[in-house]
């Protein structure tokens, strides 16, 4: 990277602040500057405090889009005197949204603010491009995606220029977009790489060897093998309740979606197999347990200062049914 050369890579407001853009701007002192942009967005008024920074730069900036500008980033990406697109690049505005808990009198302010920051977005897109407002307005309802060309033939950009390579990747999880286009989503979809067996000891230690080697051998990533060893747990249940029922004993009590826990254990790990056992997700579950038993993840947390929820689970099963089984 050349020394008046900035990288705005990532969220905007997390990974890219106004204030870091501030000082690099306050760096490079009168001397024009060449700002890069691949992402997907973020905070709103983060993105126009960038803008305003950018734009009023004395020494001017120019703006080449590598990959993404998406949301707040478009707006960043207008402040260039001269806005390039990589041939693969995307461009992308849609209106402002917000979530918001609370009353009425709440809701109808946010409403107002969107409204008032929607017309603030209309007004610098308005001034790069020239294209009419109403247009404009259509444009960020639907949430519209351009590519290098599109964006050019609009006036939201100036040129097209060679495909750069991004290094970093962009996770669209993130953000609730609605019309992502397909080239979009294979140029974001992040590599999966298989993971190491020191990776997955370190996740999965206490788990059967032979089942870790397994997903080794699988090519699993640290993830999917956690998967795999839910789905494994949720099936040696099943097979447990089954047993249970041929010989006669009453089955765990299950734990119907939507109703209140009472677990009879009174332990935290109990509690969520249980739900497990009813067909949610581990996951899920132990968010379910910690919302609606606080007290039992309380005691939890001050007896498990590491993650043992699959030897508990472990446990959990082979205590209740070892002496059933056939």
């Amino acid at each position: 990277m050349s020394k008046n050369e900035l990288l705005l890579y990532g969220e905007i407001g997390r990974d890219v602040t106004a204030a870091t853009v501030a000082a690099a701007l306050q760096a490079a002192g009168r001397a024009r500057v060449q700002v890069r942009v691949h992402s997907a967005g973020g905070s709103l008024f983060e993105g126009l405090a960038i803008h305003s920074r950018l734009a009023s730069h004395p020494g001017g900036v120019d703006i080449t889009v590598d990959g993404l500008a998406c949301s707040a980033a478009s707006l960043v990406v207008m402040a260039g005197k001269h806005v390039a697109m990589s041939q693969s690049a995307w461009l992308m505005l849609h209106d402002p949204s917000a979530s918001l808990a609370g009353g009425a009198d709440d809701l109808r302010d946010m409403a107002d603010l969107l409204d008032r920051t929607r017309t603030a977005c209309l007004d610098i897109y308005a001034g790069k491009t020239g294209l009419d407002r109403a247009q404009l307005a259509t444009m960020m309802q639907e949430e519209t995606w351009l590519d290098a060309g599109q964006a050019v033939e609009l006036g939201f950009a100036n040129a097209v220029v060679p495909a750069a390579k991004v290094a970093a990747s962009v996770d669209l999880s993130r953000f609730q977009f609605q019309h992502v286009p397909e080239g979009v989503l294979e140029m974001t979809t992040p590599t999966e790489t298989p993971a190491t067996l020191a990776e997955l000891r370190a996740a999965m230690g206490e788990c059967d060897p032979a089942f870790i080697v397994a997903q080794l051998e699988a090519g699993a990533t640290v993830v999917q093998a956690q998967a795999a060893m839910i789905l494994r747990l949720r099936d040696e249940a099943s097979k447990h309740q089954a047993a249970l029922r041929r010989h006669g004993v009453a089955a765990i009590p299950t734990v119907p979606v939507g109703s209140t826990i009472r677990n009879q254990d009174g332990d935290f790990w109990s509690a969520v197999n249980e739900l497990v056992a009813a067909g949610k997700s581990r996951k899920d579950a132990i968010a379910r347990v910690a919302r609606e038993c606080p007290d039992l993840h309380k005691e939890m947390l001050l007896a498990n200062r590491h993650n043992g929820s699959r030897a508990e689970c472990r446990q959990w099963i082979d205590d209740r049914f070892h002496n059933v089984l056939v």
